[in-house]
């Protein structure tokens, strides 16, 4: 079973909860991490880890021979996400508005356009010392590239029997992308009106999929009951609150996993570990 956290904003505390889960259920069965959170991917740092595999992730976009166009403009008005303009100097791509879909291949009369890879990332596989039965595999965009789903793609391809996937912040086509592929869903919030705000949205966008989740609550006590109450309204289950505490705090900052130092953090991963494992992780 796929388990994919996410949450409405970046800084909620996915990615703690993200690894920590990883790390305790590792214990006890093969898991893989995906960090699908590909335009800033973390959670390796959280752990000494080796990197086995180092591997491009590419999509096609065209290459014009100039030599053989005769300015048809054909393929310019094909593109309907405006990769292509003409010039004075002929076609001319933008290949970060390209979606690789081919069609101006297809119009080309003079077969003057051909395709050509384009490297947009890379997909890194780890594994943890100390967690000898934990794989992290990360997708991580290159640094002004625009389109992520690519990324994504590709580091949801090593899903395995038990997967949990840290997902991007948001509600936009990343997160779908990512929790597309996805049997359960846990969305992290904060007990505060922010988090209640960023909550709703993601509610939304799950229940316009159809997917089954549930929430957990990060700095709980710091805000209000607002969260909450809105769960009990809704009839979301709620299964974790994780306490505001300034030595969590400590530990997170320092890359540490709590639950090599707090036993009641430990606890409360084992009582969401069971939790999952009852519906199929």
């Amino acid at each position: 079973m796929n388990l994919a956290i996410v949450s409405g904003k970046g800084g909620t505390g996915k990615t703690t909860v993200a690894v920590n889960l990883a790390a305790y259920m590792s214990r006890e069965r093969d898991i893989r991490l995906l960090d699908a959170d590909a335009e800033e991917p973390n959670a390796v740092l959280f752990f000494q880890a080796d990197m086995s595999r180092d591997m491009a992730v590419s999509v096609m976009v065209p290459e014009i021979l100039h030599e053989k166009c005769t300015r048809c403009r054909k393929c310019v008005e094909m593109c309907e996400y405006n990769a292509l303009m003409m010039t004075r100097k002929g076609v001319l791509l933008s290949p970060d508005l390209c979606h690789s879909c081919g069609a101006c291949m297809y119009v080309c009369p003079e077969k003057a356009i051909l395709e050509k890879f384009r490297e947009t990332g890379r997909i890194r596989e780890y594994h943890c010392k100390a967690y000898p039965r934990l794989q992290v595999i990360e997708g991580d965009l290159h640094r002004g590239e625009s389109r992520v789903t690519p990324v994504i793609d590709d580091v949801l391809s090593y899903a395995g029997p038990c997967t949990i996937i840290d997902a991007p912040p948001g509600t936009s086509c990343p997160v779908v992308e990512t929790v597309k592929h996805a049997d359960r869903v846990l969305v992290v919030t904060e007990s505060t009106p922010f988090g209640l705000h960023d909550l709703k949205g993601v509610a939304a966008m799950l229940r316009l999929i159809r997917k089954p989740f549930q929430v957990v609550i990060n700095r709980h006590g710091q805000g209000d009951d607002g969260v909450e109450n809105w769960c009990k309204e809704e009839g979301i289950p709620v299964v974790l609150k994780i306490p505001f505490r300034e030595d969590y705090a400590r530990v997170i900052a320092g890359g540490g996993l709590l639950i090599e130092h707090f036993p009641r953090f430990r606890e409360d991963m084992a009582c969401l570990a069971k939790d999952l494992c009852g519906k199929g992780l």
